[in-house]
This record gives structure tokens, C-alpha cells and sequence, in this order.
């Protein structure tokens, strides 16, 4: 074996072309290595304060032979709080969380997702750190880290807060609307709107208005609130409606009539819409508008032949009252009504005339009734109002009659139930039934009617028979 450090071609270099001594061998070996990847995503970055963030871990064993007792840690950045995580940790606190798997096949990559909020507390700009590591048996830990951007800028919260939960029509409602910058950054250009979703009287407001409802401030720095109050009376509308109508004629009539003085529940809706140069946001409060116990008065009849009323109304929901004075004349005669082109039809239909009142102020319904009646004469008079309720009956009838009143205790009073009704199958009824509003305590006065009718008339104590009133 010779070597040359001449220059050009030696007679014995070896060029692997054969002959003596003169050969080429090559050879090749290949090696399986285990090895283990992780990495991290964040969601969303940059993040906001107070807000979630999630976090995506992706680990996979890349060949080799199955891995023992991998063990993967993550330390949470002190800036966010731990909420959960799927799957579930082998152990964790505050910051460290662990999981540990006792065999990982080179089966593809697997996923741990973890959720945290990031706390309000952090500056502007500031970096959440997240370091992770995986190890296992047969190799060292393998660590990375990654980093995520604080979003800190303005954040506006606003809160509204009625100061009365429930009232009536007619009283006021007081408000306290604050509105606070918990972000990093100033907000500017503050406009505040309170919009009511039904018309309200302003009785006051401070600080000064710039308009019916609106509030306007140049800025707002963090860490600092603004308070607004206000105060809105509930509208209150009282009606007056009187009338009077007289009805002579022949045929068939039915008639329905209903009055009522009595208001309902409801609820005032109030929303304040906040906005800036940097965002905008809004708050909600309701009151309640408590219902008003009233006075009502109902009216039913039908029947066919000849027919004569007249009626004075006087209805006003200021003080509860309901007025009527009412005369009805009625025979029964078959009738025909007339149909399109020459048709008709023949009807015959006995008198029923029912009238119901009730006082829900006094807890007093009275009931006035004439059913399957040939004929009727009756003259009747209805006072109900906040004080008292009054029923005067003056009738002359053929059929079957009713008249009651019921009185129920008043509302957290503790008194025994009274009533009084009469019945005829025909002749005439005249009476008084009264029942002014009584003190805790003591009864109220009842009024009895006298009756006369061609076979037996009752009055006397007893159940009212109102099975046919909505009362």
C-alpha cells in the first residue's frame, strides 16, 4: 500500500476499477429512535382582561416503540385563574397542573384543552407565560414555553338600579344609573341614554341633562365611576264616561255590556345605553305597577217581542264609581227576522235579563236576575264607588227572578261571611240592599228585600245561588 503526495495520477492509486489490491465496498445501517413533541396554542390572542382564554396542548409520540409513564406538566402563568380542563389532570393547584399516561403508542397526536380566565388586575401589553414539558421513561423532558398578549384598553360597565320595586299609577320612581371604567385605558366621549319603553313624567334629574334623558361626559379615567340619578313620575289617566240611550222596538235583542274601574298589574321597563369612543354597552330595571282593586258592572239580555229600556250611566275611575239607573219593559212575542232576498226566520225566545255588580273595594257583589220571564217590568238603581255599594229594585215580572248580595271580608279582616237572596216564579220584588265599607271588626249592614208572587216568594239567609256570575 503506497502513499503519494505527488501531483497528477500514480500507476498505484487505488480507483476502485478492479485488478489487485485495488477494490470498492460500501455498506448502509439504519437505527430506530424514540421521540416525544409537544406544543401550545392560545385562544384568542391578544386576550382581553376578564375574559376566557384557552389553551391547546398537542403531544404525540413520534416512533420508536411505545413510550412508558409519560408524564406532561403546565405552569399557568400568576396573571390567570384555572377553570378546567378535558382531560382531567392526575393533580394540579393553582399554577402546576400534571397528567400522567402509562403507555403512549406512536398512534398519532393527542390533545389536552385547559381553560383559564385572565384576571382584570393586568396592565396593558402585559405577557401571560405558559411553559410545558413532557418526559418519560426512556427519554429526558423535553420543555417549551409560548406567550400571550394582555389586551387592557377601556372597559366600560354600567348599572341601573330603581330604588322603589313596586309602586302605583301616579307615584314616582326613583333611579341610580353609575357607570364605571374598570379597564386600563380612558374611554371618552361618554354618552348616556335612559330610554323607558311607555311615557313618564321627569320630575328631577342630576347631574343637569343636556336633553330629556341624556347625559354626556368628555372622559372617563380608569378606575373611576360616574353616578346619574333621576326620578319619573307614572302616568295616572282617570276617565269620565256618562251616557244615556233609550231603545223602543220589536224583534229579537241581545245585549252585552261590561264596566270596570279596576286596573290591572304592569311594569314599567327602563334601559340606559352607554357609549364612548370605544365601546358601547347598556343596562335594564323594572318596576313593578301594582294592580287597583275597582268596581264593575255587568249586563246580559235576550229575548224577542216587544221591548222598551232607557239607561243613565255615569262611570269614573277616579274614585271607583259606577252609576246606573235602569228601566226595562219587556213581553215576549215570536218574532221573524228577515233574511237576504224573502226569507225569514220565526224566533221566540223568553226574556232573560241578568245584571251583576261586584265591589272589590268593599268585597260586595250583588246580582239581579230574570230568566225565562213572559213578561217584565223593572226599574233598578246601582251606586258602587270606594265607599259603599247600593242596589235599589222596584220589578213586576212573570218567570223566574233572583236577586242576591254577598258580602265577603275585607282583606286581612277577620269577619264571617253574610248574604241574602230572594226568589220568585213571578209577582213583584221592591227593596234595599246597602253595603257601606264596615271598620275592623264590626259587620256591615245588610238590607232585606220583601217579595210577593203568585205562588211563594223567599227571603231569608241563606247560600247565594251566583253560580251564574263571573264573581
Amino acid at each position: 500500500m503506497a502513499w503519494t503526495s505527488l501531483a497528477g495520477a500514480s500507476v498505484e492509486e487505488r480507483t476502485g476499477e478492479g485488478g489487485l489490491n485495488d477494490y470498492l465496498r460500501e455498506a448502509s445501517a439504519q437505527v430506530s429512535v424514540m421521540d416525544l413533541s409537544i406544543r401550545m396554542t392560545a385562544d384568542p390572542d391578544p386576550v382581553p382582561v376578564g375574559e376566557l382564554l384557552a389553551y391547546t396542548l398537542t403531544y404525540e409520540n413520534l416512533g420508536g416503540g411505545v413510550a412508558h409513564n409519560v408524564t406532561i406538566t403546565d405552569e399557568l402563568d400568576p396573571g390567570v385563574t384555572f377553570l378546567s380542563a378535558d382531560p382531567a389532570p392526575f393533580w394540579s393547584n393553582e399554577q402546576d397542573i400534571n397528567w400522567t399516561i402509562p403507555r403512549l403508542d406512536p398512534d398519532g397526536p393527542h390533545t389536552i384543552a385547559l381553560q383559564v380566565r385572565v384576571k382584570d388586575t393586568l396592565p396593558d401589553a402585559a405577557l401571560l407565560q405558559n411553559s410545558f414539558t413532557i418526559s418519560c421513561y426512556e427519554l429526558v423532558a423535553k420543555s417549551s414555553s409560548i406567550y400571550t398578549q394582555v389586551l387592557n384598553g377601556t372597559k366600560l360597565a354600567v348599572n341601573k338600579t330603581a330604588l322603589q320595586k313596586a309602586v302605583r299609577r301616579g307615584e314616582e320612581v326613583s333611579y341610580i344609573i353609575e357607570v364605571c371604567n374598570n379597564g386600563g385605558q380612558p374611554a371618552s366621549n361618554i354618552t348616556v341614554r335612559d330610554v323607558f319603553d311607555s311615557p313618564v313624567e321627569i320630575v328631577s334629574s342630576w347631574p343637569e341633562m343636556v336633553e330629556d334623558g341624556v347625559w354626556h361626559f368628555a372622559s372617563l379615567a380608569p378606575g373611576r365611576c360616574l353616578q346619574m340619578g333621576l326620578t319619573v313620575r307614572v302616568p295616572r289617566t282617570d276617565v269620565l264616561y256618562q251616557s244615556q240611550q233609550k231603545i223602543t222596538g220589536q224583534g229579537f235583542v241581545r245585549t252585552y255590556r261590561d264596566y270596570s274601574t279596576s286596573r290591572l298589574p304592569s311594569s314599567l321597563s327602563n334601559r340606559v345605553y352607554v357609549s364612548s369612543d370605544q365601546m358601547q354597552l347598556s343596562a335594564s330595571a323594572q318596576v313593578k305597577i301594582l294592580a287597583e282593586r275597582g268596581t264593575e258592572l255587568s249586563l246580559r239580555e235576550h229575548g224577542s217581542g216587544d221591548y222598551e229600556s232607557s239607561g243613565d250611566l255615569r262611570f269614573l275611575t277616579a274614585n271607583k264609581s259606577i252609576q246606573l239607573d235602569r228601566s226595562v219593559r219587556a213581553k215576549h212575542n215570536p218574532t221573524a227576522l228577515r233574511l237576504p232576498g224573502t226569507s225569514s226566520q220565526n224566533v221566540s225566545c223568553l226574556w232573560h235579563e241578568v245584571v251583576w255588580a261586584k265591589n272589590g273595594i268593599t268585597n260586595t257583589s250583588f246580582e239581579e236576575s230574570y230568566r225565562y220571564s213572559t213578561s217584565l217590568d223593572s226599574e233598578s238603581h246601582f251606586d258602587l264607588d270606594e265607599n259603599q255599594s247600593t242596589m235599589l229594585i222596584k220589578s213586576d215580572f212573570q218567570g223566574l227572578a233572583h236577586m242576591g248580595t254577598l258580602k265577603l271580608p275585607v282583606h286581612g279582616h277577620q269577619a264571617r261571611r253574610r248574604y241574602l237572596f230572594c226568589r220568585g216564579l213571578c209577582g213583584r220584588f221592591s227593596g234595599l240592599g246597602k253595603h257601606p265599607r264596615s271598620e275592623p271588626g264590626q259587620m256591615p249592614y245588610l238590607g232585606c228585600w220583601t217579595g210577593r208572587s203568585c205562588k211563594e216568594s223567599r227571603a231569608r239567609p241563606g247560600p247565594s245561588n251566583l253560580r251564574d256570575s263571573p264573581f
